[in-house]
């Protein structure tokens, strides 16, 4: 349709004429330029241009199996989307390429004090894809990280400790001590008060809101946490697959909704630092006593605004061409909006 471009801009004060049976020709023109011949008379269908369609493919149902086909791309993204949202998580594992992997890395390194060790809980870890980001172009780790992992899936935890072997160069037995099974198990083999960064990278949103309150002030990351130590939540706010992380599915919360969730004092600059690569992934520092701050209160405040804005999403994303890319989109924001209102009927 080149052509047909590069024609209308080659005549701005000219008349062109096109008899054409072609739909994709006539998607490029204005339906106020249709005319219609039939039977030897000439007629205007600017106003009805579904008889120019109706000419060219036939009957309503075919005009509707037309229709159908357009929009195909959104129609498959949304309902593929929403299958996999009755599965659960997968792992995920990632390269050296990774563009959330090297924004942990070079957040982590600016938090680095005086060249020493930085002591790093990762919550969640997986198999441990974020420590083999954090040793990428350092022939000792020892130096720079002192990493400690929680996962609480098995096969996962054997993954991750093979990583951490193979990081450090020790045996399995000695990278064993660093990665905990459950919350009793990292409070029996780590010293409270000890952690520079806890990081919670795409693990959020898989934890049940009800779970949110005790995960901040009582468990793991309070107990684990330096006075002065941060929490490095990060999340792909365009998760390329849904899933279903618990009974009500996954939640993923913009950053309007996080500081809702923990009271930030929007004077101090200090409290919530938000780091963004570009719309989708997004990392926030966190100070350690701003998390503490989290009740039922600010949950249930968090989880109504992320009902309203996933919700003006929705109506945008409707109003919006009917691409693969805005039909996943659309499918993720009413997930997020179905998965939000069940998280706020309890």
């Amino acid at each position: 349709m080149e052509f047909i471009d590069r024609l209308v801009k080659s005549t701005p004060h000219g008349q062109i004429w096109i008899a054409t049976h072609s739909i994709h020709v006539l998607s490029q023109i204005s339906p106020d330029s249709l005319w219609y011949v039939d039977n030897g008379h000439v007629e205007w269908a600017g106003r009805r241009p579904e008889k120019v369609l109706k000419s060219l493919v036939g009957d309503e149902e075919r005009v509707g199996q037309l229709e159908r086909f357009i929009h195909l791309p959104a129609v498959y993204a949304m309902e593929r989307f929403a299958a996999e949202c009755l599965l659960a998580p997968a792992i995920l594992t990632t390269g050296a390429d990774d563009k959330q992997s090297n924004q942990i890395r070079n957040l982590i390194e600016k938090k680095r004090i005086n060249g020493s060790p930085l002591r790093v809980l990762d919550y969640g870890a997986g198999q441990g894809r974020i420590l083999a980001t954090l040793r990428q172009n350092r022939d000792d780790l020892s130096h720079s990280i002192d990493y400690r992992a929680l996962e609480p899936n098995d096969s996962a935890r054997e993954h991750c400790i093979g990583a951490v072997a193979d990081a450090y160069g020790t045996d399995q037995a000695t990278a064993k001590d660093r990665v905990f099974q459950s919350e009793d198990d990292l409070r029996q083999r780590l010293q409270p008060k000890t952690v520079d960064i806890a990081i919670l990278c795409n693990v959020l949103h898989e934890i049940h809101p009800r779970k949110w309150r005790r995960l901040f002030t009582e468990q793991e990351l309070p107990y684990a946490l330096k006075q002065d130590g941060h929490l490095l939540l990060l999340e792909d706010m365009k998760i390329p697959y849904g899933e279903k992380a618990h009974e009500n599915g996954f939640i993923l919360l913009d950053t309007e909704q996080l500081q809702t969730l923990f009271a930030v004092n929007r004077e101090d600059p200090s409290e919530f630092v938000v780091y963004t690569e570009d719309d989708r992934l997004k990392a926030y520092l966190i100070r350690a006593d701003v998390i503490k701050r989290v009740t039922d209160g600010t949950i249930k405040e968090s989880l109504e605004r992320r009902l309203a804005s996933s919700g003006d999403r929705i109506q945008e994303l409707r109003q919006m061409e009917a691409t693969y890319a805005n039909g996943r989109l659309l499918a993720l924001y009413t997930a997020i909006y179905a998965n939000t209102a069940l998280a706020l009927r309890g």
